[in-house]
């Protein structure tokens, strides 16, 4: 009845999606696996903020477009790096590319593993390397998430945070 529809995007970024309805409330009626994915990276980071006292992000589809490019453009290069050769900066300067205003709330986390959303922030929130900070900055009011999958099946995550 629904099947799934196989996409190739020019980054080299394969995903699978389905127009199948949940039945569990999300902002639209369709959905891509990836969507989910990055969904509930968003969900487990509003866990750890609400948990520790700081207010609930709100989604940004601009932040959006820009964490699923930096996951895409991981995804395709095969590195976990915040500098992307192919944007010639890190998230920060693609942003500004954008004409989209940096905040005192910015901050960028990135993983690549294969596992669930909740592996990746639990990751995220035992780092030494200020990845919980970012996620618990209160200054930050907006994220976008973005989830790619290379050729190999793993799992490249970005979470953008602004204010």
């Amino acid at each position: 009845m629904y099947q799934p529809i196989f996409h190739y995007y020019p980054l080299d970024y394969y995903s699978y999606s389905t127009r199948y309805p949940f039945p569990f409330p999300y902002p639209t009626h369709y959905y891509s696996y990836l969507g989910i994915f990055e969904q509930e990276m968003i969900n487990r980071i509003n866990q750890e903020r609400q948990r520790y006292g700081r207010n609930l992000l709100s989604i940004d589809t601009r932040l959006t477009q820009v964490a699923r490019l930096k996951a895409k453009d991981m995804a395709t290069l095969g590195n976990c790096e915040h500098y992307s050769p192919t944007f010639n900066g890190k998230e920060i300067k693609m942003l500004q590319d954008r004409n989209i205003p940096v905040g005192a709330g910015y901050g960028a986390n990135v993983s690549c593993r294969r596992g669930s959303a909740m592996e990746v922030v639990n990751a995220w929130m035992a780092s030494t390397r200020g990845h919980r900070e970012v996620i618990l900055n209160p200054r930050s009011n907006r994220i976008g998430g973005g989830v790619a999958v290379s050729r190999d099946g793993k799992l490249y995550w970005s979470a953008i945070f602004n204010s």
